[in-house]
């Protein structure tokens, strides 16, 4: 199964967090992530995220105020994961890393991390390793039930 994860730039550093911490579980659920850092020198970037939307199944789609910032995000990424999500039955998984207007991106979907069914963004759990190892278990915990419900369940 394939992933694509967006980020903005400027949330890189929360990029590399959360995908130590999403790893050994998706790896576990055959969930081989893609974002642009696997972009060579040379390769056209617009092409290879477009190839990448096309071909996958799992989407993250962290909510930050630089990620709603972008027009890059909001043009071309997140309509882009909503069609084939749409097309496929695939599932989109939005990460709030900070204090932002998400629910305005992301009013009909459930959103991680959470805390007694409440949103915390990963940036006000202390320590924020915390923040992101709730918000990668939680979409663990989604694709385990969207893409392998238990016996005699519906996907």
């Amino acid at each position: 199964m394939k992933g694509f994860i967006s980020y903005a730039h400027a949330d890189y550093d929360a990029y590399e967090a959360f995908c130590r911490a999403v790893e050994p579980a998706a790896h576990c659920l055959g969930v081989k992530f893609w974002a642009d850092p696997l972009l060579h020198t040379g390769q056209d970037w617009n092409g290879e995220i477009a190839k990448a939307v096309a071909a996958a199944d799992v989407f993250v789609a962290p909510a930050s105020v630089e990620s709603l910032y972008s027009s890059y995000i909001s043009k071309q990424e997140l309509p882009a994961m909503q069609t084939r999500s749409n097309a496929t039955g695939g599932l989109i998984l939005p990460v709030v890393l900070n204090r932002c207007l998400w629910e305005y991106q992301f009013a009909a979907t459930q959103v991680a991390p959470t805390n007694r069914g409440r949103v915390v963004p990963i940036a006000d759990w202390r320590p924020k390793h915390n923040g992101f190892v709730a918000a990668a278990s939680q979409a663990a915990d989604a694709i385990k039930r969207h893409y392998f419900p238990p016996a005699g369940g519906t996907p």
